[in-house]
């Protein structure tokens, strides 16, 4: 499957230069992790992705990118409700990407709302992304499945683990407080 070809085969280049761009703690490496799987099905090999978090950084990707073309796919917090509808989904990220557009000065192509992904799953996401990169339902379907292998083990093996599951896993018996939970 995926997974597979993206651990075989070296990396290559895409089509188009790939830049993921969002602020921490907005769901940036999930939208690259999907980036990934998705143009490595379209490409038949994992591309390279340019991530940033700046938008100095993200200026300076934009213009490597001039003579190759880009792809330009943002993340967000929406800072307004914190239980969105999943129905306004498209209508609030279809205005944020067109706010961000004019902000930075470039296309961007799709915008990810963290509040939405949290809410209402990953599902529509993934689904989008891959109709952005040219791939069919059944391709979609692929990196879905990719997706849920990933947030399982990047949620029991990363650092997204617990505070105390990694202290048990070091031979620490330290505890932490209903606080420090996650």
């Amino acid at each position: 499957m995926i997974w597979l070809l993206m651990l075989l085969v070296p990396i290559g280049r895409a089509r188009e230069m790939l830049i993921q761009y969002g602020p921490p703690r907005s769901a940036t490496t999930f939208q690259w992790q999907v980036l990934r799987a998705a143009a490595c099905l379209r490409d038949g090999a994992p591309p390279e992705i340019v991530k940033v978090h700046q938008e100095e950084q993200l200026r300076g990707a934009l213009r490597r990118a001039k003579a190759t073309g880009f792809l330009l796919f943002a993340t967000a917090r929406g800072g307004g409700d914190r239980r969105p509808r999943c129905a306004d989904a498209g209508r609030d990220a279809e205005r944020t990407r067109v706010e961000l557009s004019e902000k930075l000065g470039a296309a961007v192509d799709h915008v990810q709302l963290y509040e939405y992904l949290e809410r209402c799953g990953s599902n529509v996401q993934v689904y989008a992304y891959a109709e952005k990169l040219g791939l069919d339902d059944g391709a979609g379907d692929d990196v879905l499945e990719y997706m849920r292998y990933w947030s399982v083990l990047r949620r029991r093996c990363g650092p997204q683990m617990s505070f105390d599951y990694r202290a048990r896993l070091l031979g620490s018996r330290a505890q932490t407080t209903p606080s420090r939970a996650r």
